[in-house]
C-alpha cells in the first residue's frame, strides 16, 4: 500500500478549561490535520496539536510551513505489514523521521488494529490556582485525591505558595510524582526536600536548572532526552516518554525495550494530544506492558482536558 495524496490543513482544539503553557494560560491550542489517500482510494485524517514547549520551531506559523514542505517528500510512501517486527504493522518503508511520521504511523496503526481506548490506567494532574487560598488548593487537592491513587504535581513557579501547601498537606494516600521542569536552583531545591520527607513520593521529574548538579538520593524520572547528559545520575529510576514528542511510533517502543533492558521504569506520557490519538495510546500501553511486564500507571490524564 502505498500514499497517493496528502493535505495538510490547519486546526484549533478547544480545552475544557485554560491550562498554563510556557507560563501563559490558554483554552485554546493550535493543531495541524493531515488528510491521508492511501493507494487503494481510501481516505483518512489524523491529528495533532503543536504546542510551544515541546518545538523545535519559533511558532506555529514556522511549524506548519515547515510540514507543508514535507508533504511533496512522502507521497508514495510504502507501507507494509510485518508481522516479525516487535511493533506489527509500523514497518513503514523509507519513513523519514519528520513531523509528520507519528501521524502516518498512527493512522496506519488504526487501520488494522481494533483497540478499545476506554481503560487507561493514568495519573491524575494536579495544577496550583495561585489566585485563590492555600486551603482552597488542599481541599482541591483532596476532592482529586478521591479518586485517584497517584496524582502528579508541577513546582517552580510560586515557590513559597507552593512550599505552604506541602507544609500543610496531611493527606498521604495518593503516590506524588512531582514535575520541576527544570525550575529550581539547587538551593531551592534543598527546602522542597525538607518538606518532602515523609510524603508519599514516587519520584521527581527533571527539578533543577542544571541538571547536573542532581545528587540526591530521591528517585528521579527524567524524559527521552536523558542520554544529552554527560553524567551517570544517581538514583535515576524513570524516565518519561512522550510519543508524539519522540514522533514514531517504533522509536518509542524501541526506547522502552532498551530501557528495560537496564532495569530502568519508563511512564508514557501525552503531550496535550488530542483526543483522537486516544486510540493510538491504548494500543501502546499494551506493547508497554508486552515488553515490560509491568502495569504502569501511566500520565494520559491530559485527554480530559479535551
Amino acid at each position: 500500500m502505498q500514499i497517493k495524496s496528502l493535505e495538510l490543513e490547519k486546526t484549533n482544539f478547544q480545552l475544557t478549561r485554560p491550562v498554563k503553557f510556557l507560563n501563559k494560560y490558554s483554552s485554546l491550542l493550535p493543531g495541524i490535520k493531515l488528510i491521508i489517500e492511501y493507494s487503494d482510494h481510501s481516505i483518512s485524517f489524523a491529528e495533532q496539536t503543536y504546542l510551544q514547549e515541546f518545538s523545535t520551531f519559533k511558532n506555529f506559523e514556522e511549524y506548519f510551513d515547515h510540514c507543508q514542505l514535507i508533504l511533496p517528500k512522502l507521497i508514495g510512501l510504502s507501507l507494509q505489514e510485518n508481522p516479525n517486527y516487535f511493533c506489527p504493522h509500523f514497518n513503514l518503508i523509507n519513513l523519514p523521521y519528520n513531523e509528520l511520521s507519528y501521524l502516518i504511523e498512527s493512522n496506519f496503526l488504526n487501520r488494522f488494529e481494533n483497540i478499545n481506548p476506554s481503560n487507561l490506567t493514568t495519573s491524575k494532574l494536579f495544577y496550583f490556582d495561585y489566585n485563590h487560598s492555600i486551603e482552597s488548593n488542599l481541599n482541591n487537592f483532596n476532592q482529586l485525591a478521591t479518586n485517584s491513587s497517584c496524582i502528579k504535581i508541577k513546582i517552580g513557579t510560586n515557590i513559597s505558595f507552593e512550599l505552604e501547601f506541602f507544609k500543610k498537606l496531611k493527606n498521604k494516600s495518593p503516590l506524588l510524582r512531582i514535575d520541576g521542569n527544570q525550575l529550581l536552583s539547587l538551593f531551592e531545591l534543598e527546602e522542597y526536600l525538607k518538606i518532602f520527607h515523609g510524603q508519599n513520593i514516587e519520584y521527581i521529574e527533571e527539578p533543577l536548572v542544571n541538571m547536573n548538579e542532581w545528587k540526591h538520593d530521591l528517585p528521579l524520572a527524567l524524559d527521552f532526552l536523558w542520554h544529552q547528559y554527560k553524567t551517570d545520575f544517581k538514583n535515576l529510576k524513570v524516565v518519561i516518554l512522550k510519543p508524539s514528542v519522540i514522533g514514531s511510533f517504533s522509536k518509542t517502543l524501541s526506547l522502552i525495550e532498551e530501557l528495560h533492558k537496564k532495569e530502568i521504569r519508563t511512564i508514557l506520557s501525552s503531550a496535550f494530544d488530542p483526543l483522537s490519538q486516544k486510540i493510538n495510546f491504548s494500543f501502546l500501553l499494551q506493547k508497554h506492558f508486552n515488553l515490560t511486564n509491568k502495569n504502569e500507571i501511566h500520565g494520559l490524564d491530559s485527554f480530559n482536558f479535551f
